[in-house]
């Protein structure tokens, strides 16, 4: 009777060897999904705002016109620029036709060195004043091509800082656009927290409304300064 009660009271464990092992705590942290690239798009040449073509939250694609610039200034000096080219190029027909004239006297000794040299400098400068004005009219036409602005890449309007009517100078910002390939996920994390965490963290990423949807990461970069607009 005393062994079938030794066998019933035998119980089956699990055994396991203890070692030593790294151990790094599970941190949760709330943060965001952002473009890896925002670019801050700005008119190259100032003006009122004539045409607005998108808002925020739109898509667009590379080179989309988003705002246009009223060009009437822009035309003017172009128009300018063309009557300055025509007339430098009316004067280099002219002075090549004396300095062939000059060469062809000269060549029969019916004139002088002195009006060859001075036939021979007014085309010199008639070339020149040709390829300043041409300068000046391809200025003139870029500087009307930039009172249209476009995306320079595909991506999501996220902020624009105009309405149509309002005069803006250069460089000014007045649309934000978050260029469509990668996102990075951004979290502010507490300096103590980033000196206890290893080199390469295993970084597990899911959405809040929906935590099923997951995906596995790795820290790119970490910044010493938080963003203002998160903190």
């Amino acid at each position: 009777k005393q062994e079938a009660a030794d066998k019933k009271l035998q119980i089956m464990v699990r055994t396991a060897t203890v070692a030593m092992a790294d151990y790094a705590p599970r941190t949760s942290l709330t943060g965001v999904i952002a473009a890896r690239t925002l670019n801050n798009l700005s008119f190259r040449v100032g003006g009122r705002v004539a045409e607005r073509f998108v808002d925020v939250g739109q898509h667009v694609d590379q080179g989309t016109v988003l705002a246009r610039i009223d060009p009437q200034e822009q035309e003017s000096d172009l128009r300018s620029a063309q009557a300055d080219l025509d007339a430098a190029k009316a004067q280099l027909t002219q002075s090549v036709a004396a300095f062939e004239r000059q060469k062809t006297l000269l060549a029969q000794g019916f004139t002088t060195r002195r009006d060859y040299d001075a036939a021979d400098q007014a085309l010199k400068v008639a070339q020149g004043s040709v390829e300043a004005a041409q300068s000046a009219f391809s200025n003139a036409q870029q500087n009307l091509s930039f009172t249209e602005l476009k995306a320079g890449a595909a991506g999501v309007i996220t902020a624009r800082q105009v309405e149509t009517g309002q005069v803006v100078q250069a460089a000014q910002t007045v649309f934000t656009v978050a260029e469509d390939g990668d996102r990075d996920a951004v979290f502010n994390v507490q300096e103590t927290l980033i000196a206890k965490t290893p080199a390469s963290p295993a970084v597990t990423i899911t959405l809040l409304s929906d935590p099923q949807v997951r995906a596995t990461g790795k820290v790119r970069e970490i910044s010493p300064a938080v963003d203002p607009d998160r903190a």
